[in-house]
């Protein structure tokens, strides 16, 4: 008869980290062994899922909050370029109204992105600066509500709103 199962299961990360999780049950008279098996199996397996979705929220987080950093700069970048812009444009037209070689503007125009390339490129950063700030957002907040719920040692995903992981990444975008 048996007395005990165990099971344990070496989960692989990357960059050659492994995790290793398991569970033993008694068994005790009168109860089936393999059902305790399977159940200690399915345990294991709901842990493991419940950590890897933590990990992939945390990823999530992460790259979406270095997204919004990379976009901040870029779109600080792109209203520098838009002020300077707007100071050559008044120059070269005072220069024009005071007479001035109409080569110099032309030589502007053609030599520099046009204004309303800038002005199109920085709404496109601030509308990726809303987006990845909403991704950062909406994960700090399940990976805090999956994290309060590992403490207690819920490791069910039912009813956060997560997808689950098919043992690797899931795309964000």
């Amino acid at each position: 008869m048996i007395k005990e199962v165990k099971f344990e299961k070496l989960f692989s990360l990357e960059k050659y980290h492994n995790e290793k999780i398991g569970c033993t049950a008694i068994v005790n008279d009168g109860e089936n062994a393999d059902k305790t098996m399977a159940d200690i199996i399915l345990k294991v397996m709901d842990v493991e899922d419940c950590l890897s979705t933590y990990r992939e929220l945390l990823s999530r987080e992460e790259r979406a909050n270095y997204e919004v950093k990379s976009t901040e700069n870029s779109i600080e970048n792109l209203e520098d370029q838009i002020k300077t812009m707007k100071v050559k444009i008044e120059e070269i037209t005072q220069a024009v109204k005071k007479g001035a070689d109409v080569d110099e503007r032309l030589h502007h125009a053609c030599s520099s992105r046009s204004y309303k390339e800038l002005k199109e490129q920085l709404n496109t950063y601030k509308d990726r600066l809303k987006k990845e700030a909403v991704i950062a957002e909406v994960a700090m907040k399940n990976r805090i509500a999956l994290r309060e719920r590992i403490k207690v040692g819920n490791f069910s995903l039912e009813g956060i709103d997560v997808p689950k992981p098919s043992r690797g990444s899931f795309d964000i975008y």
